[in-house]
């Protein structure tokens, strides 16, 4: 896993870049600023929608059961500050469209759901929650760059587990030497492989792993355990100039499975009414195959078999457009 091991070297720049400017960024661009806040209530929508599922209201009362704490969800159980973590990362895209890392279950929603309880048990003032949400946020959406032929999801899953840690580490005020150290206990138990090919529920489970163990190796790295970087990363890759230091700004909100089915149906009728002119006639019957990974967690089947019926429907002329 050379290439995982490359993200301590990668990241650092990042990593010391927000570190060196402190706990407020009074010179971020107003525009950052804005859609970052955005962002936030969008994943706030999002966690409380998904807790509505018995699998994750199930998650959360055994969380509860296991150890009680001063933080809660609206209407919710007491949870420890790592269950809550785990559980609004669970339910932060568990309706969501796609687990692209660009899309709104990329670096940003698991990072808020890691800084929301540590703002409320900390009582952070929204400005730091804001600025805390940019550095973990900037860290993790570079993930990529290191990675380079890795799966879409082995990158989702180290951009989630890396974006929250460094959100953390920076809300808590760690120096930069302790970040980097943060960052690189995350990046020993990525390069330990990250299964590919998981069903949505199970990129559930990885967005939980990534809120608790990168808030545990905050922790750590502040109370002193360090890694060693030599031993994860041999070799330095020099920052490279960028053109957009704020990649937040082109972050995607999330998009609910059904409204993304709705746009991909007019889409795909679109096409293919163009293609086969409205000649339909002897079209008798439908074989629709998916794997439901863009379909959410709660019913895989039901969204793709809508799509599929309403782009065909679409192709026949049968339905009107709407997006």
């Amino acid at each position: 896993m050379a290439s995982i091991a490359r993200l301590a070297d990668c990241l650092a720049p990042t990593v010391l870049r927000f570190a060196e400017r402190g706990e407020y960024f009074d010179t971020t661009p107003a525009a950052v600023t804005a859609k970052t806040r955005q962002l936030l209530l969008d994943t706030f929508g999002c966690i409380l929608a998904g807790r509505s599922a018995p699998e994750v209201a199930g998650l959360e009362s055994e969380f509860s059961s296991l150890e009680s704490g001063a933080f809660s969800f609206p209407g919710g159980r007491r949870l420890s500050v790592l269950g809550a973590a785990a559980v609004g990362a669970v339910a932060a895209g568990w309706d969501g469209a796609s687990a692209a890392l660009g899309d709104g279950d990329g670096p940003g929603a698991v990072a808020v759901a890691a800084l929301l309880p540590q703002v409320l048990a900390r009582d952070v003032r929204l400005d730091a929650f804001v600025d805390s949400l940019i550095a973990g946020y900037e860290v993790g959406a570079r993930a990529g760059l290191a990675l380079p032929g890795e799966s879409p999801q082995r990158i989702l899953n180290a951009g989630q587990a890396l974006a929250a840690a460094s959100a953390v580490s920076h809300l808590i005020g760690l120096p930069g030497g302790l970040r980097l150290s943060a960052v690189e206990a995350v990046i020993g138990w990525l390069s330990a492989g990250l299964p590919p090919g998981l069903p949505h529920q199970g990129n559930r489970v990885q967005a939980a792993h990534g809120a608790w163990g990168s808030t545990l190796a905050v922790l750590s790295a502040a109370g002193g355990l360090q890694v060693r970087q030599e031993a994860l990363a041999p070799k330095v890759y020099p920052a490279q100039p960028e053109e957009n230091p704020y990649r937040i700004v082109d972050a995607a909100l999330k998009r609910h499975a059904g409204a993304r089915h709705v746009q991909d149906c007019v889409e795909i009728g679109r096409v293919m009414r163009d293609r086969v002119r409205g000649k339909t006639e002897s079209i008798s019957s439908i074989l629709i195959a998916g794997d439901g990974v863009m379909s959410g967690a709660r019913d895989a089947a039901a969204p793709d078999a809508a799509q599929a019926s309403r782009a065909f429907a679409l192709v026949a002329g049968r339905s009107e457009e709407h997006t």
